[in-house]
């Protein structure tokens, strides 16, 4: 079956909560550039100006290509402490393939933590350290798509954190080199 698209599910999260169909109204031209991340879904890329750079050498307004790809985590939004979550993935290359939950209460925008080449933008902590051992794993099915419930500890202190998430999907047979990332998962603790 052929990959799709959908402008409706693309979101650039973190960095602005919205989908992309929501801000691009009238917005640049947008082309579809293939599967970047090998997680089985087109990517979109369009040019974005780039405002924070005046530089008298450039000509013209210096710009940037974004690449926007689709969701594939799906982890509520909001949590209490001691609270189930269920996690779902959703990567169509994947089949069959096994993958870690990564979690980490900080966003890096550097970069983060990097497993095997690929970033993170998990920052470092002792909850990423925890989750880098394999304590939340799984296997993908036939289709790609898995499935983990995730207990949040009972410590009152996690009220008012951000947990941020990310599977890691390893390559077939391997314990340690990574096929592709998810997108993030945000999930803020009341």
């Amino acid at each position: 079956t052929r990959a799709t698209t959908s402008l409706e599910t693309m979101t650039i999260n973190p960095w602005y909560p919205d989908t992309y169909g929501e801000v691009q109204s009238g917005g640049p031209p947008r082309t579809i550039v293939g599967d970047v991340d090998r997680d089985g879904f087109n990517e979109m890329a369009t040019a974005a100006p780039l405002y924070s750079i005046d530089d008298p050498q450039v000509p013209g307004q210096p710009g940037a290509l974004v690449i926007l790809g689709r969701r594939t985590l799906f982890i509520p939004d909001e949590a209490f402490p001691d609270d189930e979550l269920n996690v779902r993935l959703h990567i169509p290359s994947g089949p069959n393939h096994d993958f870690l939950l990564l979690l980490s209460q900080g966003f890096d925008p550097g970069g983060g933590h990097v497993v095997d080449g690929w970033r993170t933008f998990l920052a470092p902590g002792p909850l990423l350290q925890t989750t880098l051992g394999g304590l939340h794993s799984g296997r993908l099915d036939g289709n790609g798509r898995g499935r983990l419930v995730l207990r949040l500890p009972g410590n009152p202190a996690l009220s008012g954190s951000t947990l941020y998430s990310k599977a890691v999907i390893l390559k077939l047979g391997s314990t340690s080199e990574v096929w592709t990332l998810s997108s993030l998962g945000i999930t803020r603790v009341r």
